[in-house]
């Protein structure tokens, strides 16, 4: 079901929609002999804050409805939305099994996922500081190919960061992968070895020094006077 997402008009609309589907299930599962659908059924639902869902029925389905073969993927991009729609929110989220982060700059979101991360002793005195912080959190690396995300089965024990491919990678759309890379310039670089070849060749002055002129030809510069002006601003030459 895909509406428009520059309006709230048809909030409602899915909001029945998703809730007859949900009865269909349940009683089509009741009916079969182990009350369990043969295949399973996956809501994913993007913007789950805009659904004006029943609060006590959305509750009971992430609780419950799992054993009838029916799983929830809530996407949100703030807890400040979720709270905003639902006030039990918390229950909702305490009846999720897994969480995938991201990326956030929600100060709630960073130290709930920090929290439920856990610390770490593994720190060069010993002492514990969490396993990642919430600055690390805000900036977890994205590409054109991929984006890093942190899974999180809290009842498994299970936390790790992965990388998930971009979009265009899975061949579900006409789009193809970009192809970006990003080349820097190379830098120019001007050695003092070069700077002295140049002054004794004529083609530069010592810096800093006072030019003279004499007929329009530049004077000459000798090596030992060059070493002692280098020695005088740089310090000694040590091998």
């Amino acid at each position: 079901i895909i509406t428009d997402d520059t309006t709230t008009t048809y909030d409602e609309i899915v909001g029945i929609i998703i809730s007859q589907i949900q009865t269909y299930l349940v009683d089509r599962a009741y009916n079969l002999p182990n009350e369990r659908l043969v295949t399973r059924v996956n809501f994913v639902l993007d913007e789950f804050a805009s659904y004006p869902l029943p609060p006590d029925r959305i509750q009971t389905a992430l609780a419950t409805y799992r054993s009838r073969n029916i799983r929830y993927y809530l996407c949100v991009q703030s807890l400040a939305g979720l709270k905003a729609r639902y006030e039990n929110y918390d229950a909702l989220l305490l009846n999720c099994a897994s969480v995938m982060y991201m990326g956030s700059t929600e100060s709630e979101m960073l130290s709930r996922v920090s929290r439920q991360c856990g610390n770490t002793n593994i720190t060069t005195d010993g002492s514990e500081k969490p396993l990642i912080t919430e600055a690390e959190l805000m900036s977890l690396k994205k590409t054109w190919s991929y984006k890093e995300a942190i899974y999180l089965n809290l009842s498994e024990t299970i936390k790790y960061c992965t990388e998930l491919p971009s979009i265009e990678a899975y061949g579900i759309t006409e789009r193809r992968p970009v192809a970006k890379n990003n080349t820097h310039p190379d830098v120019d670089v001007y050695t003092v070895g070069e700077l002295v070849s140049d002054v004794n060749s004529g083609k530069a002055y010592i810096p800093f020094s006072v030019l003279k002129k004499s007929r329009g030809v530049k004077d000459k510069i000798t090596t030992k006077a060059l070493e002692e002006k280098y020695n005088l601003l740089f310090g000694p030459i040590t091998d």
